[in-house]
């Protein structure tokens, strides 16, 4: 008996300390991931906050597009309902450029903003020139459309970032589908970019109103392509 005791009952007492042992360090774990993850909730908020009481449009941009990517959001749109501002990211593919999109688009979109024929003919000979508009608003004395209190509206609608000759039909607003209802948009359907915003500001001291576009690379700093 003494020797069946000397031999087994070490065993166990090493089970049961690896057991211990083994616990602890799940429990150790289990405190420190928890910690990384309530200090990346508090980290997120802290830029939340920022976003929200910032007054320039640039760091608005910055942070914006740092806590969609870091906190990798698929919405197009989120904000801070408590403290009442929002941030809209359009994807550009969205949009119809003005460098390359498809003749058809560009004589619709022109129309619903009432350019003329001569308008629009005098903006596609310019374009087959090889030319490049640098700024929608290049578009305005290009074609002879004067009227800038529409500015806004119509760089909710175009842009000359995408590089695409058609629309990606999942990212298309409405007011651009309604202004387009005479095509059929399956016929002109091409990828979003995934990486190139329009930014808009829905809330806070700036109100409703376009900060600008943004590329926002998978890694490494976004870069503002241009400010409002």
């Amino acid at each position: 008996m003494t020797k069946i005791g000397s031999t087994f009952q070490p065993k166990k007492g090493f089970a049961l300390i690896a057991v211990l042992l083994a616990l602890a360090t799940l429990t150790a774990l289990f405190a420190v991931t928890s910690s990384h993850v309530v200090s990346a909730r508090a980290e997120l908020r802290a830029d939340q906050l920022l976003l929200s009481r910032s007054s320039n449009a640039a760091d608005l941009m910055r942070l914006a597009a740092n806590w969609k990517r870091e906190a990798d959001i698929e919405s197009m749109e989120f904000g801070v309902p408590e403290v009442g501002v929002r941030i809209r990211f359009q994807d550009i593919g969205g949009l119809i450029d003005l460098n390359t999109a498809r003749p058809e688009l560009i004589d619709a979109i022109a129309k619903s903003f009432g350019v003329d024929h001569d308008g629009v003919t005098r903006f596609r000979a310019w374009r087959r020139s090889a030319n490049r508009l640098l700024r929608v608003e290049d578009f305005y004395r290009l074609s002879g459309f004067s009227d800038v209190a529409v500015d806004e509206d119509l760089r909710r609608l175009v842009t000359v970032h995408s590089g695409r000759p058609g629309i990606a039909l999942d990212y298309i607003s409405s007011g651009l589908r309604a202004r387009l209802a005479d095509l059929n948009l399956d016929n002109f359907d091409s990828p979003a970019t995934g990486t190139t915003f329009l930014v808009e500001s829905l809330g806070n001291d700036l109100g409703k109103t376009i900060l600008g576009v943004i590329h926002i690379p998978a890694s490494g700093s976004p870069r503002i392509l241009r400010m409002n």
